[in-house]
C-alpha cells in the first residue's frame, strides 16, 4: 500500500531501496573506454550497447559516446 511504505522512516526506505538487485548491463563496452570515461555524467550509471543512443558525428570524430 503507498500509504504505508511512505509513512515509513527514511532509513528504512532507503535500506529497502539498497536491497533491490542492480546488475550492470553485459555490453557496456563503449562506455568503459579510457577516451568516454569524461563523456558520462555520472561514473556509476553505464548504458548498455543494445539501449545507448548514439551520436551522428562527435566533436573529435573517435566516437559516437555520449552518456547525459
Amino acid at each position: 500500500n503507498e500509504t504505508d511504505f511512505l509513512s515509513k522512516p527514511h532509513a528504512e526506505i532507503r535500506k529497502e531501496f539498497r536491497k533491490i538487485p542492480n546488475p550492470p548491463a553485459k555490453d557496456t563496452y563503449a562506455a568503459r573506454y579510457e577516451e568516454n570515461l569524461d563523456k558520462s555524467r555520472y561514473r556509476d550509471v553505464i548504458p548498455g550497447e543494445s539501449t545507448r543512443v548514439k551520436l551522428e558525428e562527435d566533436i573529435d570524430n573517435k566516437s559516437d559516446f555520449i552518456n547525459a
